[in-house]
């Protein structure tokens, strides 16, 4: 499947957020982030390319079935997009070396992208990681 949203960069970032993430549509992932794609914030063991960030996503969806990403604020300037918002789920497998706890989290995070030519060619993201931990029962 290629798809390709041309001219507004916010609006390729809509579309992978609220289709992609918040989905598991893989396919339209591969239209929306180019083969060329890095990921300066790999998780896990995955490589920074977007095999690996579509590894790392399912990975997510395996430990966080119920998986919803909120955007807050999108704000672009030129081609690059800043998403401020949060991601809710409850842990139902396991997360790296965490088993599973059952329990339900909300965590806040930003991500930057970076779009051209209508695809997500770079992406970064900081979350909270200590308070995720601590909603799971771990302190650190």
């Amino acid at each position: 499947m290629s798809t390709s949203l041309s001219g507004d960069p916010s609006a390729v970032v809509e579309h992978l957020l609220g289709d992609v993430l918040n989905g598991t549509d893989d396919a339209l992932a591969l239209g929306l982030i180019d083969g060329s794609f890095e990921d300066h914030t790999p998780w896990f063991e995955h490589p920074p390319t977007r095999e690996g960030w579509l590894l790392t996503l399912g990975a997510w969806r395996n430990a966080f079935p119920d998986l919803v990403f909120t955007p807050a604020r999108l704000v672009c300037e030129g081609d690059l997009v800043a998403y401020q918002g949060t991601w809710t789920g409850t842990q139902q497998g396991a997360f790296g070396s965490i088993a599973p706890s059952g329990r339900a989290v909300e965590v806040g995070e930003h991500r930057l992208f970076r779009v051209r030519d209508g695809k997500v060619v770079e992406h970064w993201q900081e979350q909270d990681t200590v308070g995720m931990l601590r909603q799971l029962g771990h302190t650190t």
